[in-house]
């Protein structure tokens, strides 16, 4: 028996929500290390970056996957389009977090970073998400 729509849809908000908040984590860590200098934390990062996008790439496919299953109508339609763009937007931060790790791992340079413009960029774009 297939799932009901709005389960798959529930079940989509869930899981974005929780990539959403491991997005934040990884960008937190990113700038974290970015400033302290602490090159195993950007290794961290980039080391869950593949589980993330993989994860986001799977969830993409299953609303794409419930778009051509269900033909939703107008409200349907606009969550399942939502969650699509959601998933192309977490991904750019995901990969703006990354860029910020290797940043720091191709840098020759070992002085702390104390940037207030990229802890205020990541504070924004936490306060954005949630």
């Amino acid at each position: 028996m297939p799932k009901k729509f709005d389960d798959i849809v529930n079940e989509m908000d869930r899981k974005i929500e929780l990539l959403g908040e491991e997005i934040i984590k990884n960008l937190n860590l990113s700038v974290e290390g970015y400033c302290t200098n602490k090159k195993d934390i950007c290794n961290l990062v980039i080391y869950k970056n593949n589980n993330i996008i993989k994860n986001l790439e799977s969830l993409e496919m299953y609303s794409v996957k419930a778009l051509c299953l269900y033909r939703p109508v107008s409200k349907d339609l606009r969550k399942l389009l939502t969650i699509i763009k959601l998933c192309s937007m977490l991904e750019k931060i995901e990969e703006c977090a990354v860029k910020i790790s290797f940043v720091l791992l191709n840098s020759k340079f070992n002085f702390d970073r104390n940037d207030k413009y990229i802890k205020r960029m990541a504070s924004l774009t936490e306060e954005i998400i949630y």
